[in-house]
């Protein structure tokens, strides 16, 4: 399963997290719940599906967190900050039996919520695969990386003696002829545990000055708030792609958390018609009505089925004094003068 930029293709990959089966394997925990960054906006969730694989039953699948760091980094000479998902099944029995998942995102974006800068990808599960893609502005060029581990039973047919199994092949994908950058040859992207990626290929950058990934447009569209009567449209680059997205206000709501009932502001992101797409939505999110502009919650639905994505409301506790390196009143990010004109 191929999960670059899988964040807008969210509803997809969770469903097929209860939908494929596999056996559960000892799995590191990353106990995500448990876990506090000091000054860190860190903010953890559950995450539940209703649909087809569960009988259209509610069947809560997976712990999730949105982290935004609160140290400054330096990337190739450019300022950023580092944003980060994680999805664990380890504390539900059904998703780690069915399919056992431990999935990270990183991007590195421009403190204004302006340009992705590296995105990094790995997922530990029952297909391994770790990705990267580099928005390389200087050559106005979208590199893209991968590696992804290929598990194969050797067995001549359907049938082997249990007492001598066949042993399987793990392969590392190899190709790509092109060198890789330093920063990536030189450093595996999640702590040395795999090995260098590889080239895959590349994709030119229109004549955009904004363009984001998956995670950032996230983060972005909490700028929305700001300015709920204006719609926001944001491209992002989607594996060898560019799409474009649109941020819609829905008016004001109130969001039970803990059984408190706190007010929020609704919110819309959908894709465009802009390169010929359909106006589709990808997911609705419910932002704390404060100059936080938190998510407490989101939902999104799935030609499969419906996923509702809540905050705890610890999590929500633990958050108050925390910060991000973002920009707190960023210039704009998204404008018309910047971007093919919305049909």
């Amino acid at each position: 399963m191929h999960l670059r930029n899988s964040l807008l293709s969210i509803g997809t990959l969770l469903a097929v997290i209860v939908s494929l089966s596999a056996n559960a394997t000892e799995m590191e925990r990353w106990r995500l719940a448990e876990t506090r960054v000091d000054g860190d906006e860190y903010l953890v969730y559950r995450l539940s599906y209703r649909g087809i694989f569960t009988a259209f039953v509610w069947k809560e699948l997976a712990d999730l967190a949105l982290i935004a760091g609160r140290q400054p980094v330096r990337f190739e000479q450019q300022p950023g900050c580092h944003l980060q998902l994680k999805l664990s099944t380890e504390n539900y029995s059904v998703a780690e039996a069915l399919r056992p998942t431990r999935y990270l995102r990183r991007s590195i974006v421009d403190p204004s919520l302006h340009r992705a800068l590296l995105v990094e990808e790995i997922e530990d599960s029952t297909e391994d695969e770790q990705n990267a893609t580099w928005i390389n502005w200087a050559d106005k060029r979208i590199e893209l990386f991968r590696q992804r581990r290929q598990i194969s039973d050797d067995s001549a047919g359907f049938f082997f003696d249990d007492d001598d199994p066949y042993p399987a092949k793990v392969e590392w994908e190899k190709d790509g002829a092109k060198p890789l950058p330093t920063f990536l040859d030189t450093s595996p992207l999640i702590d040395g545990k795999y090995t260098p990626l590889i080239y895959d290929k590349s994709i030119d950058i229109p004549d955009l000055e904004v363009l984001l990934d998956p995670l950032s447009l996230i983060f972005a569209a909490r700028r929305h708030g700001d300015n709920p009567e204006q719609d926001l449209v944001f491209p992002v680059t989607f594996e060898d792609e560019i799409r474009y997205y649109r941020t819609h206000g829905l008016g004001r709501e109130t969001v039970e958390i803990g059984g408190v009932s706190r007010p929020a502001l609704k919110l819309q992101i959908k894709r465009t018609r802009i390169e010929g797409a359909d106006d589709k939505e990808l997911l609705v999110m419910w932002l704390s009505d404060d100059e936080r502009r938190i998510p407490l919650r989101f939902e999104i639905q799935t030609k499969i089925g419906k996923i509702k994505i809540h905050i705890r409301p610890q999590s929500l506790r633990d958050n108050h004094g925390a910060e991000s390196c973002l920009a707190a009143e960023p210039r704009q990010i998204a404008t018309k003068g910047i971007l093919p004109a919305v049909q």
